[in-house]
Protein backbone atom coordinates (compact mmCIF):
# COMPACT_ATOMS: atom_id res chain seq x y z
CA UNK A 1 0.00 0.00 0.00
CA UNK A 2 1.45 3.61 -0.73
CA UNK A 3 0.13 4.92 2.30
CA UNK A 4 2.08 2.77 4.81
CA UNK A 5 4.51 5.03 7.34
CA UNK A 6 7.45 2.73 7.31
CA UNK A 7 9.60 3.89 10.38
CA UNK A 8 13.42 3.64 10.30
CA UNK A 9 13.71 4.92 13.54
CA UNK A 10 14.72 4.65 10.61
CA UNK A 11 35.76 7.54 -8.69
CA UNK A 12 34.88 9.88 -5.46
CA UNK A 13 38.07 11.57 -3.27
CA UNK A 14 37.44 10.08 0.52
CA UNK A 15 39.57 11.10 3.50
CA UNK A 16 39.55 9.64 6.85
CA UNK A 17 40.58 11.46 9.95
CA UNK A 18 40.52 10.88 13.69
CA UNK A 19 41.16 13.00 16.52
CA UNK A 20 43.26 10.13 18.49
CA UNK A 21 44.23 6.94 15.66
CA UNK A 22 40.48 6.08 15.22
CA UNK A 23 41.43 4.28 12.41
CA UNK A 24 41.86 1.15 14.89
CA UNK A 25 38.47 1.41 15.37
CA UNK A 26 36.88 1.08 11.53
CA UNK A 27 38.04 -1.94 9.72
CA UNK A 28 38.59 -1.47 6.21
CA UNK A 29 35.72 -3.63 5.14
CA UNK A 30 33.34 -1.21 7.36
CA UNK A 31 35.18 1.79 5.49
CA UNK A 32 34.54 0.31 2.18
CA UNK A 33 31.03 -0.85 2.87
CA UNK A 34 30.10 2.51 3.88
CA UNK A 35 32.15 4.02 0.65
CA UNK A 36 29.87 2.22 -1.53
CA UNK A 37 26.78 3.95 0.20
CA UNK A 38 27.23 7.03 -1.87
CA UNK A 39 28.53 5.48 -5.18
CA UNK A 40 25.72 7.02 -7.23
CA UNK A 41 27.42 10.62 -5.95
CA UNK A 42 29.75 10.77 -8.50
CA UNK A 43 32.56 12.60 -9.27
CA UNK A 44 31.81 14.83 -12.07
CA UNK A 45 28.58 16.33 -10.16
CA UNK A 46 27.50 17.73 -7.07
CA UNK A 47 28.72 15.77 -4.08
CA UNK A 48 29.08 15.72 -0.16
CA UNK A 49 30.63 14.66 2.71
CA UNK A 50 30.00 12.43 5.41
CA UNK A 51 31.31 11.49 9.07
CA UNK A 52 30.61 9.38 11.65
CA UNK A 53 31.26 9.89 15.54
CA UNK A 54 31.96 7.42 17.97
CA UNK A 55 33.10 8.05 21.28
CA UNK A 56 34.13 11.64 20.84
CA UNK A 57 36.33 10.28 17.58
CA UNK A 58 35.80 10.53 14.20
CA UNK A 59 36.46 6.92 12.66
CA UNK A 60 34.55 8.05 8.76
CA UNK A 61 35.04 11.13 7.31
CA UNK A 62 34.95 10.96 2.93
CA UNK A 63 33.72 13.22 0.64
CA UNK A 64 32.57 13.17 -2.53
CA UNK A 65 31.95 14.96 -5.86
CA UNK A 66 31.75 18.78 -7.05
CA UNK A 67 31.69 21.97 -4.85
CA UNK A 68 31.95 24.25 -7.49
CA UNK A 69 31.61 23.38 -11.37
CA UNK A 70 32.46 27.21 -11.87
CA UNK A 71 36.15 27.27 -9.82
CA UNK A 72 36.07 23.31 -10.30
CA UNK A 73 36.62 22.83 -6.49
CA UNK A 74 35.52 19.31 -5.37
CA UNK A 75 33.93 19.12 -1.85
CA UNK A 76 36.70 18.69 0.87
CA UNK A 77 37.60 18.83 4.56
CA UNK A 78 37.29 23.00 3.64
CA UNK A 79 34.04 22.97 1.65
CA UNK A 80 31.51 25.32 3.54
CA UNK A 81 28.37 23.79 3.21
CA UNK A 82 24.68 25.30 4.10
CA UNK A 83 22.96 23.53 6.91
CA UNK A 84 19.28 24.48 5.82
CA UNK A 85 17.05 23.96 8.95
CA UNK A 86 19.77 22.45 11.28
CA UNK A 87 20.46 25.66 11.75
CA UNK A 88 17.76 26.13 13.63
CA UNK A 89 19.73 24.16 16.55
CA UNK A 90 21.79 27.29 17.00
CA UNK A 91 18.68 29.82 17.13
CA UNK A 92 17.49 27.80 19.81
CA UNK A 93 20.98 27.35 21.56
CA UNK A 94 21.23 30.89 21.58
CA UNK A 95 17.62 31.40 23.51
CA UNK A 96 18.38 29.04 25.81
CA UNK A 97 21.81 31.54 26.40
CA UNK A 98 19.68 34.08 26.71
CA UNK A 99 17.34 32.68 29.32
CA UNK A 100 20.37 31.63 31.29
CA UNK A 101 21.31 34.71 31.50
CA UNK A 102 17.98 35.58 32.94
CA UNK A 103 17.28 38.29 29.97
CA UNK A 104 14.06 36.66 28.93
CA UNK A 105 12.09 32.71 29.76
CA UNK A 106 10.79 30.86 27.43
CA UNK A 107 7.46 31.26 29.48
CA UNK A 108 7.28 34.44 28.12
CA UNK A 109 4.83 35.67 25.62
CA UNK A 110 6.17 36.79 22.45
CA UNK A 111 4.36 40.31 22.26
CA UNK A 112 6.75 41.13 25.53
CA UNK A 113 9.63 41.49 22.57
CA UNK A 114 7.52 41.33 19.63
CA UNK A 115 4.36 43.90 20.19
CA UNK A 116 3.46 43.73 16.45
CA UNK A 117 2.48 40.21 16.64
CA UNK A 118 -1.82 40.51 17.15
CA UNK A 119 -3.28 38.94 19.99
CA UNK A 120 -5.41 36.23 19.31
CA UNK A 121 -6.80 35.17 22.36
CA UNK A 122 -4.59 33.32 23.73
CA UNK A 123 -1.11 33.58 24.75
CA UNK A 124 2.15 32.61 22.25
CA UNK A 125 5.17 31.86 24.38
CA UNK A 126 8.53 31.97 23.25
CA UNK A 127 8.47 27.71 23.41
CA UNK A 128 5.54 27.63 21.53
CA UNK A 129 7.82 29.39 18.85
CA UNK A 130 10.97 26.61 20.28
CA UNK A 131 8.40 23.51 19.83
CA UNK A 132 6.32 24.50 16.86
CA UNK A 133 3.25 24.75 19.12
CA UNK A 134 2.75 28.38 18.38
CA UNK A 135 0.19 27.91 15.48
CA UNK A 136 1.52 30.36 13.27
CA UNK A 137 1.15 30.42 9.78
CA UNK A 138 4.83 29.07 7.80
CA UNK A 139 5.75 32.29 5.46
CA UNK A 140 6.53 30.20 2.79
CA UNK A 141 3.08 29.31 1.81
CA UNK A 142 2.11 32.98 2.27
CA UNK A 143 4.39 33.98 0.64
CA UNK A 144 3.28 31.44 -2.57
CA UNK A 145 0.13 32.81 -2.42
CA UNK A 146 1.70 36.28 -3.27
CA UNK A 147 3.08 34.20 -6.54
CA UNK A 148 6.33 35.08 -5.13
CA UNK A 149 9.23 33.01 -4.15
CA UNK A 150 10.24 32.77 -0.71
CA UNK A 151 13.76 32.45 -1.77
CA UNK A 152 14.22 35.78 -3.95
CA UNK A 153 16.21 38.63 -2.88
CA UNK A 154 12.91 40.98 -1.72
CA UNK A 155 12.65 38.17 1.37
CA UNK A 156 14.10 39.02 4.33
CA UNK A 157 13.56 38.54 8.23
CA UNK A 158 11.47 42.37 9.12
CA UNK A 159 8.91 40.61 5.51
CA UNK A 160 8.62 37.76 7.18
CA UNK A 161 7.81 39.98 10.66
CA UNK A 162 5.27 41.56 8.48
CA UNK A 163 3.97 39.18 7.27
CA UNK A 164 2.94 37.27 10.51
CA UNK A 165 1.85 40.70 12.00
CA UNK A 166 -0.73 40.83 9.59
CA UNK A 167 -2.54 37.62 10.20
CA UNK A 168 -5.62 37.47 11.33
CA UNK A 169 -6.15 34.29 12.83
CA UNK A 170 -2.83 31.49 13.70
CA UNK A 171 -3.86 28.08 12.44
CA UNK A 172 -4.55 26.46 16.15
CA UNK A 173 -4.19 27.86 19.53
CA UNK A 174 -0.94 27.68 20.70
CA UNK A 175 -0.08 24.71 23.15
CA UNK A 176 -2.65 22.55 20.99
CA UNK A 177 -0.96 21.26 18.35
CA UNK A 178 2.38 20.43 16.83
CA UNK A 179 2.92 21.89 12.88
CA UNK A 180 6.25 23.19 11.69
CA UNK A 181 6.96 26.94 10.97
CA UNK A 182 9.55 28.45 9.45
CA UNK A 183 8.05 31.34 11.04
CA UNK A 184 8.74 30.61 14.66
CA UNK A 185 12.47 30.56 14.44
CA UNK A 186 12.27 33.94 12.03
CA UNK A 187 10.58 35.47 14.96
CA UNK A 188 12.82 33.78 17.45
CA UNK A 189 15.83 35.32 15.64
CA UNK A 190 14.05 38.70 16.20
CA UNK A 191 13.85 38.34 19.92
CA UNK A 192 17.64 37.37 20.09
CA UNK A 193 18.41 40.55 18.26
CA UNK A 194 16.23 42.32 20.47
CA UNK A 195 16.95 41.20 23.77
CA UNK A 196 20.71 41.33 23.12
CA UNK A 197 21.18 44.24 20.75
CA UNK A 198 23.33 42.71 18.26
CA UNK A 199 22.38 40.77 15.02
CA UNK A 200 22.37 37.13 15.27
CA UNK A 201 25.62 37.02 12.96
CA UNK A 202 27.56 38.61 15.91
CA UNK A 203 25.47 37.01 18.88
CA UNK A 204 26.38 33.64 17.34
CA UNK A 205 29.70 34.04 16.89
CA UNK A 206 30.37 35.77 20.71
CA UNK A 207 28.35 33.01 22.14
CA UNK A 208 28.56 29.87 20.28
CA UNK A 209 31.33 29.86 17.27
CA UNK A 210 33.92 31.61 18.89
CA UNK A 211 33.78 29.33 22.30
CA UNK A 212 33.94 26.41 20.65
CA UNK A 213 36.38 27.21 17.79
CA UNK A 214 33.81 26.26 15.02
CA UNK A 215 36.30 28.99 13.10
CA UNK A 216 34.51 27.78 9.36
CA UNK A 217 30.61 28.59 10.75
CA UNK A 218 28.34 31.22 10.51
CA UNK A 219 25.21 32.80 9.56
CA UNK A 220 25.50 34.62 6.35
CA UNK A 221 22.38 36.68 5.76
CA UNK A 222 22.76 37.04 2.40
CA UNK A 223 22.60 34.15 -0.06
CA UNK A 224 23.17 35.89 -2.93
CA UNK A 225 26.58 36.68 -2.00
CA UNK A 226 29.43 33.74 -2.44
CA UNK A 227 32.13 33.47 -0.09
CA UNK A 228 35.63 31.18 -0.21
CA UNK A 229 35.09 27.67 -0.10
CA UNK A 230 31.25 27.90 -0.43
CA UNK A 231 29.66 24.86 -1.48
CA UNK A 232 27.16 25.90 -4.38
CA UNK A 233 24.02 24.56 -4.35
CA UNK A 234 22.50 22.80 -7.71
CA UNK A 235 18.99 21.39 -8.73
CA UNK A 236 19.32 19.09 -11.86
CA UNK A 237 17.29 20.41 -14.88
CA UNK A 238 17.62 19.33 -18.21
CA UNK A 239 20.23 16.78 -17.63
CA UNK A 240 22.33 20.12 -16.57
CA UNK A 241 23.40 20.78 -13.37
CA UNK A 242 22.89 24.69 -12.23
CA UNK A 243 21.85 26.82 -9.65
CA UNK A 244 18.26 27.50 -8.39
CA UNK A 245 16.87 31.02 -7.06
CA UNK A 246 18.83 31.19 -4.00
CA UNK A 247 19.52 35.11 -2.81
CA UNK A 248 16.95 35.22 -0.19
CA UNK A 249 18.63 37.62 3.28
CA UNK A 250 16.63 35.49 5.66
CA UNK A 251 18.23 34.23 8.70
CA UNK A 252 18.03 32.12 11.74
CA UNK A 253 15.41 29.72 10.47
CA UNK A 254 18.43 28.16 8.56
CA UNK A 255 21.45 30.58 6.35
CA UNK A 256 24.18 28.73 8.74
CA UNK A 257 27.44 27.87 6.54
CA UNK A 258 29.55 25.25 8.35
CA UNK A 259 32.31 22.19 7.65
CA UNK A 260 31.82 18.90 9.05
CA UNK A 261 34.78 19.04 10.93
CA UNK A 262 33.11 22.26 12.58
CA UNK A 263 29.90 20.31 13.21
CA UNK A 264 32.26 17.32 15.44
CA UNK A 265 32.90 20.70 18.08
CA UNK A 266 28.78 21.13 17.89
CA UNK A 267 28.18 17.39 18.20
CA UNK A 268 30.88 17.34 21.52
CA UNK A 269 29.71 19.78 23.43
CA UNK A 270 26.32 17.96 23.94
CA UNK A 271 28.63 15.44 26.36
CA UNK A 272 30.74 18.72 27.95
CA UNK A 273 29.28 21.77 27.72
CA UNK A 274 31.53 24.92 26.81
CA UNK A 275 28.84 27.60 26.32
CA UNK A 276 27.31 30.04 28.29
CA UNK A 277 28.10 28.83 32.07
CA UNK A 278 29.64 25.99 31.08
CA UNK A 279 26.92 23.71 33.03
CA UNK A 280 25.10 20.69 32.15
CA UNK A 281 22.01 22.51 32.72
CA UNK A 282 21.94 23.85 29.32
CA UNK A 283 22.26 20.35 27.45
CA UNK A 284 18.74 19.51 29.82
CA UNK A 285 17.33 23.01 28.52
CA UNK A 286 18.23 21.89 24.87
CA UNK A 287 16.51 18.39 25.06
CA UNK A 288 13.92 19.74 27.23
CA UNK A 289 10.16 18.89 25.97
CA UNK A 290 6.67 19.92 26.88
CA UNK A 291 3.70 17.87 26.16
CA UNK A 292 0.75 19.51 24.00
CA UNK A 293 -2.17 20.79 26.66
CA UNK A 294 -4.45 17.47 26.18
CA UNK A 295 -1.10 15.34 27.30
CA UNK A 296 0.01 14.47 23.76
CA UNK A 297 3.70 14.47 23.48
CA UNK A 298 5.50 15.82 20.75
CA UNK A 299 8.80 14.76 19.74
CA UNK A 300 10.35 18.40 19.24
CA UNK A 301 12.45 19.73 21.31
CA UNK A 302 14.96 22.89 21.01
CA UNK A 303 15.49 22.19 17.29
CA UNK A 304 15.88 18.66 18.00
CA UNK A 305 13.41 15.36 17.21
CA UNK A 306 13.08 12.70 19.81
CA UNK A 307 12.85 9.38 18.20
CA UNK A 308 12.64 5.85 20.47
CA UNK A 309 14.30 3.23 17.75
CA UNK A 310 13.12 -0.19 17.59
CA UNK A 311 16.70 -1.06 18.36
CA UNK A 312 16.25 -0.05 21.91
CA UNK A 313 18.15 3.39 21.64
CA UNK A 314 16.76 7.43 21.34
CA UNK A 315 18.32 10.21 19.05
CA UNK A 316 17.86 13.83 18.32
CA UNK A 317 17.88 14.74 14.76
CA UNK A 318 17.47 17.47 12.50
CA UNK A 319 17.40 17.39 8.39
CA UNK A 320 17.46 20.53 6.38
CA UNK A 321 16.78 21.30 2.23
CA UNK A 322 16.67 24.52 0.34
CA UNK A 323 18.84 26.57 -2.25
CA UNK A 324 20.26 22.99 -4.03
CA UNK A 325 20.86 21.89 -0.67
CA UNK A 326 20.30 18.96 1.61
CA UNK A 327 21.47 17.61 4.96
CA UNK A 328 20.71 15.57 8.11
CA UNK A 329 22.59 15.62 11.54
CA UNK A 330 21.74 12.52 13.91
CA UNK A 331 22.78 11.80 17.44
CA UNK A 332 22.56 8.49 19.88
CA UNK A 333 23.82 9.97 23.46
CA UNK A 334 23.52 6.77 24.81
CA UNK A 335 25.59 5.26 22.72
CA UNK A 336 27.96 8.13 22.47
CA UNK A 337 27.16 7.85 18.37
CA UNK A 338 26.69 10.65 15.67
CA UNK A 339 26.15 10.80 11.84
CA UNK A 340 26.46 13.92 10.05
CA UNK A 341 26.01 13.98 6.06
CA UNK A 342 26.00 17.34 3.83
CA UNK A 343 25.44 17.72 0.06
CA UNK A 344 24.91 20.33 -2.22
CA UNK A 345 22.17 18.68 -5.01
CA UNK A 346 18.01 18.26 -4.34
CA UNK A 347 19.51 14.58 -5.78
CA UNK A 348 21.63 14.34 -3.16
CA UNK A 349 19.32 12.90 -0.20
CA UNK A 350 21.26 13.40 2.81
CA UNK A 351 18.75 11.96 5.08
CA UNK A 352 18.62 8.80 3.28
CA UNK A 353 22.27 8.10 3.18
CA UNK A 354 22.91 8.92 7.27
CA UNK A 355 20.17 6.31 8.45
CA UNK A 356 22.00 3.93 6.02
CA UNK A 357 24.89 5.00 7.86
CA UNK A 358 23.13 4.07 10.92
CA UNK A 359 21.45 1.25 9.78
CA UNK A 360 25.06 -0.39 9.02
CA UNK A 361 26.76 0.49 11.68
CA UNK A 362 24.34 0.17 14.45
CA UNK A 363 22.90 -2.96 12.94
CA UNK A 364 19.35 -2.20 13.38
CA UNK A 365 17.58 -4.16 10.48
CA UNK A 366 17.26 -7.10 11.89
CA UNK A 367 15.56 -5.50 14.88
CA UNK A 368 12.67 -3.53 12.90
CA UNK A 369 9.41 -5.01 12.61
CA UNK A 370 8.10 -5.76 9.41
CA UNK A 371 4.43 -3.42 9.77
CA UNK A 372 3.21 -5.39 7.61
CA UNK A 373 2.72 -8.64 9.69
CA UNK A 374 2.27 -6.18 12.98
CA UNK A 375 -1.52 -6.16 12.94
CA UNK A 376 -4.04 -8.49 11.57
CA UNK A 377 -3.44 -10.85 8.40
CA UNK A 378 -3.89 -9.59 5.15
CA UNK A 379 -6.69 -12.11 4.64
CA UNK A 380 -9.33 -11.68 2.43
CA UNK A 381 -12.71 -10.88 3.47
CA UNK A 382 -16.20 -11.63 2.30
CA UNK A 383 -17.55 -9.42 -0.03
CA UNK A 384 -21.54 -8.74 -0.32
CA UNK A 385 -22.96 -7.69 -3.16
CA UNK A 386 -23.14 -3.91 -4.39
CA UNK A 387 -26.38 -2.80 -4.49
CA UNK A 388 -27.92 0.19 -6.10
CA UNK A 389 -28.79 1.50 -2.15
CA UNK A 390 -25.09 1.22 -1.41
CA UNK A 391 -23.74 3.18 -4.07
CA UNK A 392 -26.11 6.03 -3.02
CA UNK A 393 -24.74 5.51 0.25
CA UNK A 394 -21.59 5.80 0.17
CA UNK A 395 -20.60 7.86 -3.18
CA UNK A 396 -19.72 11.38 -2.08
CA UNK A 397 -16.95 13.49 -0.84
CA UNK A 398 -15.78 13.97 2.58
CA UNK A 399 -13.45 16.20 4.30
CA UNK A 400 -11.47 16.12 7.63
CA UNK A 401 -10.43 19.43 8.69
CA UNK A 402 -7.62 18.22 11.03
CA UNK A 403 -5.69 17.09 7.88
CA UNK A 404 -6.93 19.17 5.37
CA UNK A 405 -7.63 15.72 3.23
CA UNK A 406 -10.43 15.22 0.81
CA UNK A 407 -11.97 11.60 0.04
CA UNK A 408 -13.82 10.96 -2.94
CA UNK A 409 -15.97 7.54 -3.05
CA UNK A 410 -17.56 6.56 -6.23
CA UNK A 411 -18.84 3.78 -8.30
CA UNK A 412 -16.73 2.71 -11.09
CA UNK A 413 -19.03 0.70 -13.01
CA UNK A 414 -16.08 -0.37 -15.53
CA UNK A 415 -14.46 -2.49 -12.64
CA UNK A 416 -17.64 -3.17 -10.66
CA UNK A 417 -16.12 -1.59 -7.77
CA UNK A 418 -16.26 1.37 -5.26
CA UNK A 419 -12.91 3.54 -5.81
CA UNK A 420 -11.84 5.52 -2.57
CA UNK A 421 -9.96 8.40 -3.88
CA UNK A 422 -7.43 10.08 -1.38
CA UNK A 423 -7.76 13.75 -3.34
CA UNK A 424 -4.44 14.88 -1.54
CA UNK A 425 -2.68 12.32 -2.68
CA UNK A 426 -2.90 12.48 -6.17
CA UNK A 427 -2.87 8.71 -7.15
CA UNK A 428 -5.58 6.53 -8.82
CA UNK A 429 -7.49 5.71 -5.60
CA UNK A 430 -7.98 1.91 -4.29
CA UNK A 431 -10.70 -0.83 -5.04
CA UNK A 432 -13.25 -1.48 -2.34
CA UNK A 433 -16.50 -3.60 -2.30
CA UNK A 434 -18.66 -3.63 0.97
CA UNK A 435 -18.57 -5.98 3.37
CA UNK A 436 -21.70 -5.05 4.68
CA UNK A 437 -24.32 -2.33 4.47
CA UNK A 438 -21.75 0.22 6.29
CA UNK A 439 -18.54 -1.16 5.57
CA UNK A 440 -15.60 -0.77 2.38
CA UNK A 441 -12.86 -2.54 2.41
CA UNK A 442 -9.86 -2.41 0.18
CA UNK A 443 -9.94 -5.36 -2.15
CA UNK A 444 -6.08 -5.20 -1.90
CA UNK A 445 -5.67 -5.38 1.74
CA UNK A 446 -8.81 -5.58 3.57
CA UNK A 447 -7.38 -4.33 6.65
CA UNK A 448 -7.76 -1.00 4.83
CA UNK A 449 -11.87 -0.10 5.80
CA UNK A 450 -14.12 2.47 5.50
CA UNK A 451 -16.84 2.68 7.77
CA UNK A 452 -19.96 5.19 7.42
CA UNK A 453 -21.55 6.23 10.65
CA UNK A 454 -24.62 7.78 10.08
CA UNK A 455 -24.33 8.39 6.60
CA UNK A 456 -21.99 11.60 7.25
CA UNK A 457 -19.23 10.46 8.81
CA UNK A 458 -16.48 7.79 7.32
CA UNK A 459 -13.83 6.38 9.69
CA UNK A 460 -11.32 5.21 8.36
CA UNK A 461 -9.26 1.64 9.82
CA UNK A 462 -6.45 -0.04 9.52
CA UNK A 463 -7.36 -3.37 10.91
CA UNK A 464 -8.85 -2.25 14.45
CA UNK A 465 -6.96 0.76 14.92
CA UNK A 466 -8.72 3.90 13.89
CA UNK A 467 -6.99 6.21 11.39
CA UNK A 468 -9.18 9.13 11.01
CA UNK A 469 -12.17 10.41 9.95
CA UNK A 470 -13.47 12.37 7.39
CA UNK A 471 -17.34 14.29 7.32
CA UNK A 472 -19.37 13.93 4.43
CA UNK A 473 -19.84 17.18 2.30
CA UNK A 474 -23.29 18.16 1.37
CA UNK A 475 -24.01 18.97 -2.10
CA UNK A 476 -26.43 21.84 -3.05
CA UNK A 477 -27.01 24.19 -6.25
CA UNK A 478 -25.71 27.72 -6.50
CA UNK A 479 -24.15 28.47 -10.04
CA UNK A 480 -20.63 28.11 -10.62
CA UNK A 481 -21.18 31.61 -11.98
CA UNK A 482 -21.75 33.33 -8.37
CA UNK A 483 -18.50 32.26 -7.27
CA UNK A 484 -16.21 33.99 -10.34
CA UNK A 485 -14.57 37.47 -9.16
CA UNK A 486 -12.29 39.64 -7.76
CA UNK A 487 -11.17 38.75 -4.08
CA UNK A 488 -8.40 40.24 -2.03
CA UNK A 489 -6.74 39.35 1.25
CA UNK A 490 -5.53 41.91 3.75
CA UNK A 491 -3.29 38.86 5.26
CA UNK A 492 -1.16 38.97 2.61
CA UNK A 493 -2.10 41.86 0.73
CA UNK A 494 -2.57 40.25 -2.55
CA UNK A 495 -5.64 40.44 -5.20
CA UNK A 496 -6.61 36.61 -6.42
CA UNK A 497 -9.62 36.84 -9.65
CA UNK A 498 -11.52 33.46 -10.51
CA UNK A 499 -12.79 32.86 -13.77
CA UNK A 500 -15.26 30.30 -15.27
CA UNK A 501 -13.74 28.34 -18.07
CA UNK A 502 -15.47 25.76 -19.35
CA UNK A 503 -17.48 24.96 -16.12
CA UNK A 504 -14.06 25.05 -13.83
CA UNK A 505 -13.05 28.01 -11.55
CA UNK A 506 -9.77 28.94 -12.48
CA UNK A 507 -7.21 31.28 -11.37
CA UNK A 508 -3.38 31.82 -12.19
CA UNK A 509 -2.69 31.69 -8.40
CA UNK A 510 -1.07 27.83 -7.89
CA UNK A 511 -3.29 27.36 -4.79
CA UNK A 512 -6.66 28.18 -7.24
CA UNK A 513 -6.01 26.85 -10.30
CA UNK A 514 -8.81 24.39 -11.80
CA UNK A 515 -10.86 23.90 -9.18
CA UNK A 516 -12.50 20.77 -8.10
CA UNK A 517 -16.40 21.32 -7.01
CA UNK A 518 -17.30 18.73 -4.03
CA UNK A 519 -19.60 20.88 -2.47
CA UNK A 520 -21.86 23.70 -2.43
CA UNK A 521 -19.35 25.77 -1.01
CA UNK A 522 -16.24 23.69 -0.72
CA UNK A 523 -13.58 23.79 -3.76
CA UNK A 524 -10.43 21.53 -4.50
CA UNK A 525 -7.04 22.14 -5.70
CA UNK A 526 -5.51 19.05 -6.24
CA UNK A 527 -1.79 20.77 -7.45
CA UNK A 528 -1.68 22.31 -3.73
CA UNK A 529 -4.15 20.28 -2.32
CA UNK A 530 -5.75 23.31 -1.11
CA UNK A 531 -9.16 23.77 0.64
CA UNK A 532 -11.56 26.82 -0.71
CA UNK A 533 -15.17 27.41 1.34
CA UNK A 534 -16.84 30.07 0.29
CA UNK A 535 -18.48 32.23 2.46
CA UNK A 536 -22.28 33.44 1.96
CA UNK A 537 -24.59 35.71 3.06
CA UNK A 538 -28.05 37.17 1.89
CA UNK A 539 -27.59 34.48 -1.45
CA UNK A 540 -24.37 36.05 -2.01
CA UNK A 541 -20.65 35.48 -2.13
CA UNK A 542 -18.70 37.54 0.17
CA UNK A 543 -15.16 35.83 0.19
CA UNK A 544 -13.75 32.82 1.15
CA UNK A 545 -11.20 30.85 3.24
CA UNK A 546 -8.40 28.95 2.26
CA UNK A 547 -6.77 26.17 3.67
CA UNK A 548 -3.91 24.00 2.82
CA UNK A 549 -1.74 21.13 3.86
CA UNK A 550 1.79 21.66 3.16
CA UNK A 551 3.92 18.44 4.34
CA UNK A 552 4.39 18.94 7.51
CA UNK A 553 2.65 22.35 8.05
CA UNK A 554 -0.25 23.91 6.65
CA UNK A 555 -1.85 26.85 5.89
CA UNK A 556 -5.52 27.27 7.37
CA UNK A 557 -8.20 29.82 7.49
CA UNK A 558 -6.66 32.70 5.18
CA UNK A 559 -9.70 35.00 4.34
CA UNK A 560 -10.01 36.22 0.99
CA UNK A 561 -13.06 39.46 0.43
CA UNK A 562 -14.56 39.86 -2.98
CA UNK A 563 -14.42 42.84 -3.75
CA UNK A 564 -15.84 42.65 -7.23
Amino acid sequence: MSRRDILLMMSPIYLIFACQHSEHHMSIDDRLQLNNLFEDWKKNAPGGGALVIRNGEVIYEAYFGMADFDRGEVFSENTISDLGSVSKQFTACLIALVEEDGMLSIEDDIRKFLPEIPFYGDTIRIKHLLWHTSGLKDYEALVMIKEQNYFDHHMSNAVVLELASMQKSPNFPPGTAYEYSNTNYILLTEIIERVSGATLEKYAYERIFKPLAMDQTFFHRNQGKDFENRAIGYVLNNLEFERPLYRSKLVGDGGLYTTLRDLVKWDQNFYQNKLGKGNPSLIDRMTHREPLIDGTHTHMAFAQIFTEHPFGAHSWSHGGSGGGYRSFYIRFPELHFSVAVLSNSVNNNAFEKANQIVQYMLDTTATIQDLSNSDETNASTGFVPVRDHLIGRFSGFYFDQNSLQVVHIYYDDQSSCFMVKWLSNGDDGYAALPIDEHTLAEKEDARYRYHLVNDDTLTHYVGKQIQQSWYRIIPEHLSLQEFSGTYYSEEVQHTVALELDQNHLRSGNPFLDSLIRVGDLTFFNQKEAAILTFIISNQKIDGFSLDAPRGDRSLRNLQFQKIQ
